[in-house]
């Protein structure tokens, strides 16, 4: 058996052993206002009668990136079984909300729970976007419909530092006579540079999508990497990624393809405190 081999049947292993909720995201342009407690890229929100928009740290309205109603998921452990849970940042600055010295600041971002839908205040509007100065993944006046499929299982990938170490510790297992310390150092055990040729045969064959649950996708550095304060943070609570296919109109686009995450702590999950989630987002 090749190296190359070898080292997909790890991987298709891994996949097999993680049993951590995967749910597929997909979204599609729509071409009629969606309802207000749908679930939806852009748009307009849910707000309760009496609930106003969120605001940044210095009072300007943010807006809405997703909600999800709860009761419209695949059976999983990580939403609440009902009510809506929504994403907001801001539209008015380079980063839209991201705070690169402190991701969890909440200064230009939000995630924000209603455990009960309630009548909902009809007059909500979307928040204008300075398109000439900030611009925005997509445009102010689309929303995208959301389709939940509950995946078998999550794809490994060369994410993050974690999933490095899990393949290496299964390969190092399994080859106890060709041990590595880095997944590029399959690249040195005799059969030529075959690393990158395995992460090309798994990214075609795994569509990228929006996703709940499983690993988040980080187009740059993992912020959990660089600061040991983020490393409870072990919970993806979504992962939207720019999808610009030719096939459907509407476009999302992160900078340069890239993809943002937002991630919570088990205990603040446990406790439905989304007050402090960690929000990254990053391009090529």
């Amino acid at each position: 058996m090749s190296l190359k081999q070898q080292a997909l049947d790890i991987i298709a292993r891994l996949n097999a052993e993680d049993k951590r909720t995967h749910i597929q995201v997909r979204s599609r342009l729509s071409k009629q206002p969606l309802p207000l407690t749908a679930s939806k890229i852009g748009g307009r929100p849910y707000l309760p009668k009496g609930q106003d928009v969120p605001t940044t740290a210095d009072g300007k309205p943010l807006s809405l990136v997703a909600q999800i109603n709860c009761s419209e998921l695949p059976a999983n452990d990580i939403y609440p079984p009902s009510g809506i849970l929504q994403f907001w940042m801001s539209a008015h600055d380079y980063l839209w909300g991201m705070d690169l010295d402190d991701p969890i600041s909440q200064k230009g971002s939000r995630v924000i729970y209603y455990p009960e839908i309630t009548p909902p205040r009809e007059d909500v509007l979307t928040t204008p976007i300075n398109w000439d100065d900030y611009g925005f993944p997509w445009q102010e006046d689309e929303e995208y419909a959301l389709q939940f499929t509950a995946a078998d299982s999550i794809p490994w990938w060369l994410y993050s530092d974690e999933d490095e170490q899990r393949f290496i510790n299964a390969w190092n297992a399994a080859y106890p006579q060709q041990t590595i310390a880095d997944f590029y150092d399959l690249d040195g055990l005799g059969e030529g540079e075959i690393a990158d040729d395995i992460l090309e045969d798994i990214e075609e064959n795994n569509e990228e999508l929006h996703r709940i649950g499983g690993v988040p996708i980080f187009t740059q550095n993992d912020p959990r990497d660089e600061n040991k304060a983020l490393r409870g943070y072990s919970v993806n609570l979504l992962t939207i990624v720019s999808d610009f296919s030719e096939e459907e109109e509407g476009e999302i686009m992160w900078g340069d393809a890239g993809t943002a995450n937002w991630l919570i702590t088990p205990e603040q999950l446990a406790a439905r405190d989304f007050s402090k989630v960690l929000f990254e987002w990053a391009c090529g």
